[in-house]
């Protein structure tokens, strides 16, 4: 476990998926003055980014959802090599078993259309040939996104771990966060079972354990 510093810019508490990425995008953004937190080691954190099977669907509720969703398909894709697989482009499919949820897959295509993501209803038959094991007879139709997918959630974990490292970001691992120091409204350290680390932003990205 490597000694908790005395101060820094921003404090990220979680080391997931989520607070991971914002160190990384912070990298990105010059900002590398950075601590990330977490109360358990980072091979294996033992939050949802652990256990969640990392299924994204990018057809959203709003343009902000359907938005992001995109975002993160395309980020999880670039970080794709041969040697490290983050990102598999398996596509989804909704299937409607009643005239109601024929109506709804087809609103639900045309909202992803107008948020510019593609998305396309196919017969029964067509999604047979996506997906043998589905049942024709009970199937009225479908929608597909080709470009949904699955991330694999813990490589994108350790791979910005590595790169924000070697940027200077600090990880504490096994370092559980006991409170939050305040003054005049704002933000002005953590507390930690290691001590105190000043800083001037925080951002808690614990999941479950938040």
């Amino acid at each position: 476990m490597s000694q908790i510093p005395a101060s820094t810019d921003v404090v990220i508490i979680g080391a997931g998926i989520v607070g991971t990425s914002v160190a990384w995008e912070l990298v990105k953004a010059g900002v590398t003055n950075v601590v990330v937190i977490d109360q358990g080691p980072l091979s294996h954190t033992g939050g949802s980014t652990y256990h969640a099977p990392g299924l994204v669907f990018q057809t959203g509720t709003s343009r902000l959802l359907c938005t992001l969703a995109q975002w993160s398909a395309q980020t999880y894709d670039s970080y794709n090599t041969p040697d490290r697989e983050t990102w598999a482009a398996v596509g989804s499919l909704e299937v409607a078993t009643t005239p109601d949820r024929v109506r709804e897959l087809e609103r639900r295509r045309n909202a992803a259309m107008a948020y510019g993501l593609e998305g396309h209803i196919i017969t029964p038959q067509k999604a047979i040939e996506l997906c043998p094991v589905l049942d024709e007879s009970m199937i009225l139709s479908a929608y597909h996104v080709p470009t949904d997918g699955l991330c694999r959630a813990v490589t994108v974990c350790h791979t910005l771990q590595e790169w924000c490292r070697e940027a200077g970001v600090r990880f504490m691992e096994s370092t559980k966060v006991t409170g939050v120091r305040i003054e005049q409204g704002r933000v002005r350290g953590v507390e930690t079972a290691q001590g105190r680390v000043t800083c001037g932003q925080l951002l808690v990205a614990g999941g479950l354990w938040g």
